[in-house]
């Protein structure tokens, strides 16, 4: 942004006619730039507004992937139980019985 520097020479008196045009000019400089200022700052607004859209759409391709992701484990997981019902019984119930085990040492360290 410029700096605007306002020279008056102390030297020459000046009229009135002369500091009403002097001062007009400067009032037109300071709308101008204010003008600019606003401009800048509507842009950089408008900048942050597009990259904040940008993220959200973005973690919500990301969510939705995730999702579609698990939905394929959970159908894929069904779709093996349906087809090996034993082996998941087994399964289950090895897992359950490790937990089990694993609770019940934590629980008797504890006393």
């Amino acid at each position: 942004m410029t700096e605007a520097i306002f020279d008056t020479p102390a030297a020459e008196p000046q009229t009135v006619r002369e500091r009403l045009v002097d001062t007009t000019r400067r009032v037109a400089h300071v709308s101008h730039e204010a003008r600019l200022l606003k401009s800048l700052a509507a842009d950089a607004l408008e900048d942050a507004a597009h990259a904040v859209n940008r993220s959200v759409q973005s973690a919500r391709r990301d969510i939705q992937s995730g999702v579609d992701r698990l939905e394929d484990v959970r159908d894929e997981t069904a779709r093996w139980i349906r087809h090996q019902p034993f082996k998941a019984f087994a399964i289950g119930l090895g897992a359950g019985a490790v937990l089990g085990i694993a609770i019940a040492l934590i629980g008797w360290r504890r006393r």
